[in-house]
């Protein structure tokens, strides 16, 4: 079992004392009202605490008045979940947090546990710097690659009544968050209340629980809006969803209601299920209702920025559009979406946030062959070197530069060590996980794509870039012979969409190597009506996966299915 201890304490004070009997009580921060500070305390368990723990399939075992003990079945989850809850603390202006995870097992004694698990689990958190995260060598070994980056080794450490030291990894207080590529005037904002549910069954506490995080997770992710899950009390000039989920009987229903920047309501839904059927309908409607709700705003904040006269657009708007017309992988998409960002360019020479999405957009749309981006193909190599002597070097453009260097000359190591500091800086960030794991394929570092592609399929529902992922996962799968995993990972995207042709490229190599040939020509016809005029030599000139381990197996593999060699 992997144990959690979280324990909040005031900025510059600790938050909590000894009674003198055995008894823990808060300490208000200087000049702060305790009334108040329970207050908060309460508020962060509310927003953040018991939907960053449900929606990483983790329990609160118990509550410590200023803390919390969690439990979770994975590494990946307990240090997902606290890495989330250190994000969604940042610049909390009365809280620090400190947590501590670690891997024991334990005695469970009614609503308990015991052991020594918790014990080092404990002492860990006591050990951390406040902000930040410490887990033991136990947690670390289990993480995959898109987790390590973030921690350091921080060496052994002896604790209390703990017979042996413990080796531990520490990550530092994240950076508060901030508004990429635009002013917070200018990007629309979203405050999700979180679901507040009726009666006392712990079931539906849960579920509750867990929907207020999965609403975050699925609309956290958009880059063109951004979304903090509040109380929505005070809240002005941003869209709030507010969400109640009712039982009667066997019967449960959530009433949803969205309500625009300037108070009034814009739209509202109800979505009812049955107790029996309450973990299934819990995930069905977490993403019916978040889909909604993205499309909503989508399309009022679009039909808001179409009614500005193009010449008093600011080049944050024009950013805002570019990603707001990003929403499949077709050539159009991709044209209209790079001619927009073109122009946020052209208005701001020195805007590394449009610099960042031109260029990984540009080269992820080369590598799938369409011959009409030409024109902004082109234009990569004077971005990037406009983009090397910007102060201001964002993630997505620090990745954006590596992966165009990596395709000029071929430094693996380079590339790696570059893509790992990314990932320590936003190991959250969907669209660079997409970008991450690309790179890592494009090396032949499946492995590592396939972690990247992983985290990015848990973390993301409504991405444009989904089905570029599946397709990612599809292709390394099949590098790595397993062609079963690729066929489902393909079929996973062409459930999101047939337009993508590299989906429809893995299951024709794939069907074909498992001697499935009417099925693989079938693919190679719908890849080539898809790209026509496609060989696998131009193929080749587009993408180094051939150059990879297993890349060359893969192109006999479709030259089989059907498609041309020249």
């Amino acid at each position: 079992m992997f144990l959690s201890e979280a324990r909040a304490m005031t900025h510059g004070t600790q938050a909590v004392g000894d009674s003198g009997r055995g008894h823990r009580r808060i300490l208000a921060p200087d000049g702060a009202d305790e009334t108040a500070t329970l207050a908060a305390l309460r508020d962060i368990s509310a927003t953040v605490i018991g939907p960053s723990c449900s929606g990483n399939r983790g329990k609160i075992v118990k509550t410590l008045g200023d803390g919390w003990l969690m439990a979770f079945a994975s590494a990946v989850d307990a240090v997902n979940c606290a890495m989330q809850i250190q994000n969604r603390m940042a610049g909390h202006a009365l809280f620090s947090l400190r947590i501590g995870v670690h891997a024991g097992d334990v005695i469970h004694e009614e609503a308990d546990v015991l052991g020594d698990g918790v014990n080092i689990a404990a002492r860990l958190e006591r050990e951390c710097e406040p902000g930040g995260i410490i887990v033991s060598d136990a947690v670390f070994i289990s993480l995959d690659g898109t987790l390590t980056p973030s921690f350091d080794e921080a060496g052994e450490r002896e604790l209390k009544n703990i017979a042996r030291p413990v080796r531990v990894w520490t990550r530092a207080r994240p950076l508060p968050p901030q508004t990429v590529g635009a002013d917070d005037g200018e990007i629309p904002q979203l405050v999700i209340a979180p679901v507040t549910a009726s009666g006392d069954d712990e079931d539906v506490r849960d579920v509750s629980e867990t929907l207020s995080s999965d609403l975050l997770s699925y609309l956290g992710t958009l880059q063109w809006m951004r979304v903090t899950l509040a109380s929505p009390e005070g809240a002005a000039d941003v869209y709030v969803l507010q969400s109640r989920l009712r039982t009667r009987g066997d019967k449960l229903r959530l009433e949803a209601r969205l309500r625009g920047p300037d108070g009034a309501q814009v739209w509202t839904g109800k979505y009812d299920g049955a107790l029996d059927d309450i973990f299934d309908w819990q995930d069905q409607t977490g993403e019916a209702l978040a889909a909604e709700v993205m499309g909503m705003i989508l399309d009022l904040e679009h039909s808001r920025l179409t009614t500005v006269p193009e010449t008093e657009l600011t080049a944050n708007q024009v950013l805002l559009i570019g990603r707001m017309k990003f929403r499949n992988t077709s050539e159009e998409v991709f044209h209209d979406t790079l001619s927009t960002l073109a122009r946020a360019i052209d208005m701001q020479p020195d805007f590394a946030e449009a610099y960042g999405e031109a260029i990984a957009l540009t080269l992820a749309a080369a590598t799938v062959g369409y011959d009409s981006l030409s024109v902004y193909i082109d234009m990569v190599p004077g971005w990037v070197a406009a983009a090397r002597s910007l102060p201001d070097q964002t993630p997505l453009l620090e990745l954006s530069v590596a992966l165009f260097d990596r395709m000029q000359s071929h430094d693996v190591s380079s590339a790696r060590d570059r893509i790992g500091r990314v990932l320590r800086k936003s190991p959250s960030n969907v669209r660079l996980l997409t970008y991450a794991g690309w790179s890592y394929l494009w090396m032949g570092e499946t492995r590592l794509a396939l972690d990247c592609f992983e985290r990015y399929r848990r973390l993301s529902h409504f991405d444009p870039l989904l089905a570029a992922c599946e397709g990612g996962s599809a292709i390394a799968h099949a590098l790595q012979g397993n062609d079963t995993a690729a066929i489902r990972a393909a079929e996973r995207g062409m459930q999101i969409t047939t337009g993508y042709a590299t989906l429809q490229m893995v299951l024709a190599a794939s069907h074909a190597r498992l001697g499935h040939m009417d099925t693989a020509r079938k693919y190679a016809a719908e890849y080539l009506h898809l790209m026509p005029g496609m060989t696998i030599a131009k193929r080749r000139r587009s993408s180094t996966i051939g150059d990879a381990e297993g890349g060359e197996p893969l192109y006999q593999a479709l030259e089989l299915a059907g498609v041309p060699k020249e």
